[in-house]
């Protein structure tokens, strides 16, 4: 869905592969939540192959992707706000309240419930994290292996 579409319901976006930037993304993730009575969410599915192409490293050294890993996990494995840190990136700036992100909701989620931050969030999460904690922090061994 691009530029121009205004469909107030859209529940769902899937994402498949990298935008060619940070704005084009923003426009299709932008689709999903206009009307905040009806739940919405955003899918990117992404691999990290593409993710090596886009950033011009077809073939990069095991220290590279071991870089690069936790080039991700600093940016997906994260307590801040996921709209206020593109908005910053694009220039723009969050008034009041966040947003309802995943960060935000599970902040919310410990707030009213005394929650503990773990169990606030979705079960994937701390094995996705644990995952990508793992790549980021190991010998660029790993980062050969993320490459086969």
């Amino acid at each position: 869905l691009g530029t121009g579409v205004d469909w107030p319901n859209i529940q769902m976006v899937f994402i498949y592969d990298w935008p060619d930037d940070i704005d084009e993304w923003w426009q299709q993730s932008g689709r999903a939540g206009r009307n905040p009575a009806i739940p919405a969410v955003v899918v990117t599915a992404l691999t990290f192959r593409s993710f090596l192409a886009r950033v011009g490293m077809t073939d990069p050294t095991p220290a590279a992707a071991a870089r690069l890993c936790r080039l991700l996990h600093l940016h997906t494995c994260t307590d801040r706000c996921r709209r206020a840190a593109v908005m910053e990136h694009l220039g723009g700036e969050v008034a009041g309240k966040c947003c309802s992100c995943d960060v935000c909701l599970a902040a919310d989620v410990m707030a009213t419930s005394g929650t503990s931050a773990a169990a606030a969030r979705r079960p994937e999460e701390p094995a996705l994290e644990a995952a990508l904690a793992t790549a980021a922090n190991a010998a660029p061994a790993v980062g050969a292996a993320l490459l086969t």
